[in-house]
This record gives C-alpha cells, sequence and structure tokens, in this order.
C-alpha cells in the first residue's frame, strides 16, 4: 500500500499538474480516484478551473464525484453521455481513469469511457489517461466485452435527483420504472479504449504513449526481478 500511495503522490505532484493550467476546462467520465486527488491538488496550488462531469449508468458514479468537487469551490457541469457532442466544444482537454490498461494501450475502464474517448478525437480534444504503473497488465484481450462485469439489477441503480444549474437535466422525472414483465434488464460496467483514442497515459514514470505501455511492463518486470 505504501508503493501505491507514493505512485499517485508522485502522478499528482510531478507529473499530471504540468498538464493543467488555469482556465482550463477538464471533461471527466464517471468517477476516478486519481482524477479527484490531481483536480483537489490543482485546486490547492491555486489554478482556477472548471470542469464538466459526464455521467452514465448502471452506476452514476459521477453524481457523487460532482457533489464532491463542487465542495472543493470547482465550477462543474453535470451531463448525461447522450449530451457528450453538446459538451465537448467547452472543454479544451478530456481526462479519464482507468482499471487497467493492456500492454496493446488499451484502456479498460467504465462503460462509456470508449464513447467519450472517441467522440473527443472526433473533436479533436486531447485525451489524457491518469493511471498509475501497477495498473499496466501484460495482456491484450479481444473484443470490447471480454473480462466484462455484468450488473443484473438495473432498477436499483437509477439515479435520483439529479439536477444541474448548468444542465437543464433532471433524470429522476425521466426515468421511469422497468415493466413488470419476464425481461432481465442487464448492462456491463466496463469497456475498452481503443488505444487510437488516446493521446497520453500519464503516470508516476512519466507521460507515456499507448506503444510505450509495453516497455513500462517489462522495464517493471525487470525491476521486480532484480529485487527478488
Amino acid at each position: 500500500f505504501l508503493e501505491i500511495f507514493r505512485s499517485i503522490h508522485t502522478l499528482v505532484e510531478e507529473k499530471a499538474l504540468r498538464h493543467i493550467k488555469s482556465g482550463d476546462c477538464i471533461l471527466t467520465y464517471g468517477r476516478s480516484s486519481s482524477i479527484e486527488l490531481i483536480l483537489q491538488h490543482a485546486v490547492t496550488t491555486g489554478l482556477h478551473i472548471r470542469v464538466i462531469v459526464v455521467d452514465c449508468g448502471p452506476l452514476y458514479e459521477g453524481k457523487t464525484f460532482a457533489a464532491r468537487l463542487q465542495s472543493l469551490g470547482i465550477p462543474v457541469t453535470y451531463g448525461l453521455l447522450t449530451a457528450i457532442c453538446s459538451l465537448l466544444p467547452s472543454c479544451n482537454k478530456v481526462m479519464i481513469g482507468a482499471s487497467a490498461v493492456l500492454q496493446s494501450g488499451e484502456v479498460y475502464s467504465r462503460a462509456g469511457t470508449a464513447t467519450v474517448a472517441t467522440a473527443a478525437k472526433a473533436f479533436r480534444k486531447p485525451v489524457l489517461c491518469m493511471c498509475e504503473s501497477h495498473k499496466f497488465v501484460p495482456k491484450v484481450w479481444i473484443g470490447s466485452l471480454v473480462q466484462n462485469s455484468e450488473v443484473g439489477d438495473l432498477q436499483q441503480r437509477r439515479p435520483v435527483g439529479v439536477q444541474s444549474q448548468n444542465i437543464n437535466v433532471h433524470v429522476d422525472q425521466a426515468t421511469k420504472p422497468w415493466p413488470q414483465r419476464e425481461q432481465n434488464p442487464s448492462g456491463y460496467l466496463y469497456d475498452l479504449t481503443p488505444a487510437s483514442a488516446v493521446d497520453m497515459v500519464i503516470c508516476e514514470m512519466g507521460c507515456l504513449s499507448t506503444s510505450g505501455i509495453a516497455a513500462a511492463i517489462r522495464d517493471r518486470q525487470d525491476r521486480e526481478l532484480f529485487m527478488q
């Protein structure tokens, strides 16, 4: 745990903040603990930034994330994934988190991340992935739903009272209960973002291109072997 803490600490202070300046409008998706630490540290260093939080089911983690950022005094715009094309023109960079980064450079993260990154490339917005190097995995998966997790009961995960001062959204009224029939609504928690949609992976090792992930994994394995 000490190594992970040092990794995140280095990521926040030495690497990620070099890519944030006052006046930036940063678009994020869902909730990422790494991005939350980065934005929190950016505010404490005196940077004035705005954040657009894009959210989607089945977890709607962005709602809590937006509330935490607002408590720090950061101006926040909250919107759903369906409005991504309307929100992207307002930002100048996109930050995404990752549950894992494959050696091919593909990013394994919350479902919807691939949509956000692909749309950002279409709008020519830089996509930065914030991820500690211990999440780099020497694997290549075929298909975006491989190694996925399925959520069975989406009715319990529908958002309640999602509102925003910037965007006229009230999901509680718009979302209807699931019909009481023999249906099994389901959704996936993760998707795979192609390496071509990510401009840079920022970790404690530095700023890496997606093509450099395999080399970073080999370097880590060599160091681990040397320490044994």
